[in-house]
């Protein structure tokens, strides 16, 4: 049986890359932050091929840990994220820390963990959701286009140095998709925007 890594799974597009996999009868290592939203969605999932780790990936050494505790994927999908948006000089130097080391630093780490083994096996898989923010002026979310913008020449560079390789590096660059991070970051009013 397969294995997937997916970060970020309890909703919007993690989730759908759950529920699509569990589906092709993939075992999923499943992580979010969330405890609520994770049992609703693995709930949801009704799957016995599914491990759920709550962990804060915005934290160094708490990602650390959940890397020790996670065998090889055959597909890691680094999808966790969140919305960070105010005018300049709106947003704590915390808030810019938390919102980089997820959405960047964090998905490097991870990567450069489990990459060197997964090159190991045939045929594995990375994916990175990045945004497409990484290519357009965002104001007043500069933060995390700034963020998003990093990690899309980190994930299109290491997919050229692995072209030789059993291992291959995809970064999405979605637009807005009907997801939690909208409200959750204070821009709830962007989903009446969004064509179902």
């Amino acid at each position: 049986m397969k294995k997937a890594l997916i970060t970020g799974f309890s909703s919007g597009i993690g989730f759908a890359y759950a529920k699509y996999l569990v589906k092709n009868n993939w075992h999923l290592d499943l992580v979010s932050q969330n405890i609520q939203r994770s049992k609703l969605a693995l709930e949801a999932l009704n799957s016995e091929n599914c491990s759920a780790f709550f962990c804060d990936l915005g934290s160094p050494e708490k990602l650390d840990n959940l890397m020790k505790e996670i065998s090889t994927p055959d597909l890691l999908i680094a999808n966790a994220g969140i919305g960070i948006n105010g005018g300049v000089g709106r947003n704590t130097a915390r808030d810019i820390q938390d919102a980089t080391f997820l959405m960047f630093g964090g998905i490097i780490y991870l990567i450069e963990y489990f990459l060197p083994k997964m090159k190991e096996k045939d045929s594995r898989r990375v994916v990175i959701i990045s945004s497409i923010g990484a290519l357009i002026p965002m104001p007043k979310s500069s933060i995390y286009a700034a963020v998003k913008s990093g990690i899309y020449p980190y994930g299109r560079s290491l997919n050229e140095e692995l072209e030789n390789t059993n291992v291959s590096v995809t970064v999405s660059l979605p637009g807005y998709v009907r997801t939690n991070i909208h409200k959750r970051s204070g821009l709830e009013h962007l989903t009446k925007k969004i064509p179902n």
